[in-house]
């Protein structure tokens, strides 16, 4: 484990809060994070809020803290959307099929000659979905997803991650799944060029938070 540091930011260039079960629960605000966060902002840092979760928008994840009397900005704010469409832009992917749910403006969902198949979260998956998967194994150029967590930390237990249906549907297309989300390093495209080469802090809740932190050379404080 890395060293846990005390909530003193003076020493940081940029922050990096989690957001789900580090800042919020269930779409309301933890009360007792919320003063972490209030002090991380008046110090006028470098803030920025990263999920992997593509549950939310921005604006859904911006309400939820405007509530609080707290107003992040858009542009800090990057969830699994984000790193679903930077990732297609970049391969020149445009016609997802999704499994799960997500919020993608600039994609729909197509399920008639897919190039790409999306994976987020689902608590349970149909087989039919898989079945229709199987007959794309050599249409489908790519497998993305944003999390491979295999449990999930909540309320004092655990709960099942998206490992199991990533495992699903790689068996059913016959790829293995490229990860956008943390601890991968791809959400470092996504923040400024030099995080973590300036003194930067992670705050967050789980294994890959902290393993997030350490391959992009910051500090990890664990909440």
């Amino acid at each position: 484990m890395q060293k846990e540091v005390a909530p003193s930011f003076s020493n940081y260039d940029y922050i990096i809060f989690d957001l789900d079960n580090t800042l919020y629960h269930r779409g309301k605000p933890i009360k007792e994070r919320m003063s972490l966060l209030r002090k991380a902002l008046s110090m006028s840092k470098k803030v920025f809020f990263l999920t992997n979760s593509a549950a939310r928008t921005r604006a859904q994840i911006q309400g939820i803290f405007l509530n609080e009397g707290i107003e992040l900005a858009l542009s800090h704010i990057i969830t699994g959307n984000e790193l679903i469409e930077a990732y297609t832009k970049e391969k020149g992917l445009n016609r997802p099929y999704i499994v799960g749910s997500a919020h993608i403006t600039s994609l729909g969902n197509s399920r008639e000659k897919p190039d790409v198949v999306v994976v987020t979260y689902l608590p349970v998956l149909k087989t039919e979905v898989l079945d229709d998967l199987k007959k794309l194994r050599d249409s489908v150029d790519e497998l993305i997803c944003v999390d491979k967590s295999a449990y999930l930390p909540t309320d004092g237990k655990v709960r099942c991650g998206s490992y199991w249906l990533v495992k699903a549907v790689e068996d059913a297309l016959g790829k293995e799944c490229t990860l956008l989300g943390k601890p991968s390093t791809y959400p470092a495209k996504l923040l400024p060029p030099d995080v973590g080469k300036k003194p930067t802090l992670v705050i967050g809740d789980s294994s890959s938070d902290e393993a997030f932190a350490k391959k992009i050379n910051a500090e990890f404080m664990a909440v």
